[in-house]
């Protein structure tokens, strides 16, 4: 289960970058 938060908040992040452009 830590591994899989770390993961979605990497993808949070990507998704946010690519959400705000």
């Amino acid at each position: 289960m830590r591994s899989s938060f770390r993961t979605l908040q990497r993808g949070n992040a990507v998704h946010d970058a690519l959400r705000r452009k």
